[in-house]
Formats: C-alpha cells, structure tokens, sequence
C-alpha cells in the first residue's frame, strides 16, 4: 500500500512539474486597451513574402516576413506600403503569418531602422474574415471595435499600457 501511494504522490507531482515548464513557455496576454496603447503601428496587412534569415543563439528560427499594408488604423503606413517585421519561430506561441490571409497586426518599433516587430507575440496577429470580423486572440471584436477604441484612448489611455514587444516566453 506504502508503494503504490508514493508511485500516485510521484505521478501527481509529476504531472505538476509538466503544467508548470508548459505554463512558463507561454506569453501573458494583456488587455486589449493596452495592446492598442502599447503599439506604434496597427494595420490590416498581408504577408508578401517570408524568409528565414538564420538561428539565434537559442536555436530558434529568425524569420523576415515582407507585410503590404491594406489599412492603417494607428501610426504611420500607407496602403501599398511593405513593411518589414522581425518573427522568431520554432516555439508554441510563435507568430506565423500565412499567404493571401488578411491579419491585423499590431506592432512595435524594431532596434534597427525601418524592422517592425508584432508586439506580444501571437496576441498581436489577429485574422480578418471578408465582413471585417476578427479571429484568433481577437475573436469577438471587429475593426469598427478597434477603431472605437484607438480613439477612445487618445483621450484615456489605460492605466498601465504595457511595451513588451516579443512577450516573456523567450
């Protein structure tokens, strides 16, 4: 009896020890307010071209996604416009952006001129259907919703917008 309560006690605390290393792996989701506070660019964009460019020194895939603008919601883009964002993939929260798939993207400045990155990880890529609904992590919104909401924090931004733009994961 001794023997087969240790082995349930170990199967317990093993399975714990699994939830936990799956739970530091993902990103910590933010309030939408502060997403759209927190980026410099928000844009329905499509992928034009993606490359990886290398490793990094964790050995995941450094990938240069080539986006054209469709629409700009916040900051500075033009329709037409390609902008280059900075992905790493190899991981489970990691940012894939697909051919002929209309996203909107929320983004921050990158460290070298002209690289974008998508700010918090997969929480900042959300899918647009034809009618302007979005998918993903913004499930239930709309790009009437956002836009509301980029103007309603010109005048009252949330009380802690948060900047991290490749989230805790890495």
């Amino acid at each position: 009896m001794n023997s087969r309560f240790c082995t349930r006690v170990s199967a317990v605390l093993l399975g714990i020890l699994f939830m936990i290393g799956g739970a530091c792996a993902m990103i910590q989701t933010i309030p939408t307010d502060q997403l759209i506070a927190g980026s410099d660019l928000i844009a329905v964009a499509s992928l034009a071209r993606s490359i990886e460019t290398g490793k990094d020194e964790k050995g995941f895939s450094l990938v240069e996604n080539r986006l054209s603008i469709q629409e700009t919601l916040k900051g500075e883009a033009k329709p037409g416009e390609e902008l280059l964002v900075d992905t790493v993939g190899g991981f489970e929260d990691e940012v894939i952006f697909r051919p002929r798939q209309r996203v909107l993207v929320f983004l921050v400045r990158g460290a070298s001129a002209g690289r974008w990155h998508v700010h918090n990880l997969v929480q900042g890529v959300w899918p647009v259907d034809a009618d302007g609904k979005l998918s993903g992590m913004g499930d239930g919104e709309s790009l009437d919703s956002v836009k509301k909401s980029i103007e309603r924090l010109k005048t009252q931004p949330p009380a802690a917008a948060v900047t991290a733009s490749q989230g805790e994961a890495l």
